[in-house]
């Protein structure tokens, strides 16, 4: 009992040497600014109300990147909370500095975004914390290296600060740049030491009895299956990805709705007769398609949202594929994200899925859910026991063994006891799979209210766009105001209207933002011709030559490509010949200048194109 005194003793001397390091570093003035923001969500609150206000697009970008990583800020939270159980609360040091620095620093675009990508690979380090911290967040060890993390992260946040008030002018020079720079590689050092000592230990630590926190998975599980839940969970994770990230999706796409948008999807006569508890079993089955960018993401987030608040349903589970990302493109990946969800949703007492799970992960011998049909199979034997359940699937067209996933979803539906609903591009072969089901399709007409709503707060939201000499000027000249030329010429395209307005910010004096705006071609397609016309006109034919390569390839294959299968491609079409080979030549290009390269015309995330 005496050592376990000890520990937490020392555990609560952490907290107040960094509390009183923090204070010392800082000015009265600012410290009592920080403190009053203790939670996560304050820093989210900060980051949402700047999404919307931000005219810069790469900035939108981080910040969007940002607010995707609450569920880890919130778990990270509730570990220190529970180690720090009397001491005065952790978080106020963390979230109250950096919610402080961001304010302080986003006028000045260098910092402000590096300061955003300082956060961003906070979160990625949190990863870890955010898998295992339930779990094992009572072992001594442990806490040790969470303090250590915490007393990383608000050494530097205080650095930022004290940085600011001291050197105001040098941020607008280079001479600051230098600086930030070397306190970030200290920062990203320590962050990676945290993270691989973690990761370690939580792959090691036997640890105590499992904390739930409200939990329903952990919940039912006893302190001598601990290990087993654990590996489980691994089992079902993606590789690369926690197995709570579509918790993260869904908040990313819900932060972009606006409200008293897409309310009209439920008054639709189609989805009244798929929600009706006497609909026939080939009516639980109802799919909804759209053309590119006409909002199906954050029609998807309502639905979920909708469907949640109504008692009708036990669960809402959810999915939504992502071409960016491979190991989000798979029907394995869906099958076991909603095997979790409904593993969380089970009622107390009852663990029979649970049972199921861990002998067919026993039973496979292998370290990942790789075999979809027998794991459907549990998943379909369960989600059919009950309580009715709806099951909502966005990006259909996305999924690279979409036929079996239809098959395994209309099996589901066929036995009555979950009500599905499908999102995707009307693509032939997904309109073969479906075209029996019941069916939404909605475009220009349909969402012409929700995009006028967009329109007007978009051009709100940014100080360029919403100066009356731009709404001005354009009616002289077109004669039309400007939120109904858009609202005309969009074809029911969020993306065009989205990427038409970021390229006008860009844009320097109102005859240029009404030259830009007046003169692109009306609806997404066109517009995508009219970029790559652009670039045949003002690039070279080596240039060109590269563009039309890549686009094709990464257009044309239905999965995305790494950086080197594109490299290897472009070798292949210049040289004659492919690497490692009798004839290999060498080619001069490097991945850092092909990225660079197409950048304007293709995204590169997660080592993709």
């Amino acid at each position: 009992m005496a050592s376990i005194n000890t520990l937490a003793l020392q555990h609560q001397n952490a907290w107040l040497i960094a509390i009183s390091e923090c204070e010392q570093e800082l000015d009265p003035k600012t410290v009592a600014e920080i403190k009053p923001f203790t939670q996560p969500r304050d820093l989210l609150d900060y980051i949402k109300q700047r999404q919307n206000k931000e005219h810069r697009s790469k900035i939108r970008q981080l910040l969007s990147k940002v607010s995707s990583f609450g569920f880890r800020f919130e778990k990270y939270q509730s570990a220190l909370d529970l180690i720090a159980q009397g001491t005065p609360m952790p978080g106020c040091l963390i979230w109250g500095s950096i919610r402080l620095a961001l304010k302080m620093f986003e006028n000045y675009n260098s910092a402000y975004e590096r300061l955003l990508v300082a956060l961003i690979m906070m979160g990625d380090r949190l990863s870890v914390v955010e898998l295992h911290a339930s779990v094992w967040c009572d072992s001594d060890e442990f806490k040790g290296y969470l303090i250590s993390f915490y007393k990383s992260m608000i050494d530097f946040w205080s650095r930022v600060l004290k940085f600011y008030q001291r050197n105001r002018l040098l941020i607008l020079f280079r001479s600051f740049l230098s600086g930030y720079d070397l306190e970030f590689k200290k920062f990203e050092d320590r962050m990676d030491v945290s993270h691989r000592i973690l990761k370690a230990s939580a792959n090691t630590l036997q640890a105590g009895e499992v904390r739930t926190q409200g939990n329903k998975l952990q919940a039912l599980l006893q302190s001598d299956q601990k290990n087993e839940a654990s590996s489980l969970l691994r089992w079902l994770s993606p590789e690369h990805f926690e197995i709570g990230e579509y918790e993260n999706e869904l908040k990313s796409a819900r932060d972009l709705r606006y409200a008293d948008t897409c309310e009209w999807m439920t008054r639709m006569q189609q989805f009244k007769t798929w929600s009706e508890a006497n609909s026939q079993p080939q009516q639980n089955l109802l799919w909804i398609s759209a053309g590119p960018g006409a909002g199906k993401t954050i029609m998807s987030s309502y639905i979920v949202d909708h469907l949640s608040s109504k008692p009708d349903f036990g669960a809402v589970l959810f999915f939504m594929f992502n071409y960016v990302y491979l190991e989000r493109c798979t029907h394995v990946a869906a099958a076991c994200s909603l095997t979790y969800q409904l593993l969380r949703s089970q009622p107390s007492g009852n663990d029979k899925l649970y049972q199921d799970l861990v002998e067919h992960k026993h039973a496979s011998g292998q370290d990942r859910a790789r075999n979809f049909n027998s794991l459907w199979s549990i998943f379909s034997k369960h989600v059919n026991m009950g309580l009715k359940r709806a099951i909502v699937i966005d990006a259909l067209d996305v999924c690279l063994d979409a036929e079996a996933f239809v098959f395994g979803l209309k099996g589901v539906s066929a036995n009555g006891g979950a009500r599905i609903i499908v999102l995707s591009r009307p693509e032939l072969e997904v309109n073969r799979q479906l075209e029996k089901s019941l069916r939404i399709q909605f475009g220009a007409r349909e969402n012409q209210n929700d995009m006028a709503t967009f329109i007007n707060r978009r051009l709100s939201e940014s100080w360029k766009l919403s100066k009356s000499d731009l709404a001005n000027k354009f009616a002289q000249i077109f004669g039309v105001e400007l939120p109904r030329f858009l609202l005309t010429r969009s074809e029911g395209s969020f993306l065009w209207v989205k990427l038409l307005l970021e390229e006008a910010e860009t844009k320097l004096t109102v005859t240029e933002m009404v030259d830009t705006i007046g003169q692109t071609p009306t609806g997404i397609v066109n517009l995508y011709s009219s970029v790559l016309k652009r670039y045949a006109d003002e690039c070279d034919k080596s240039t060109v030559s590269i563009y039309r390569t890549v686009l094709r390839w990464i257009t044309c294959v239905p999965r995305p490509l790494s950086v080197e299968e594109v490299l290897e491609i472009l070798k292949l079409q210049y040289t004659g010949s492919a690497s490692n080979t009798k004839y290999d030549e060498e080619f001069f290009l490097s991945r850092e200048a092909m990225v660079s390269l197409c950048g304007s015309l293709v995204v590169h995330e997660n080592q993709t194109l």
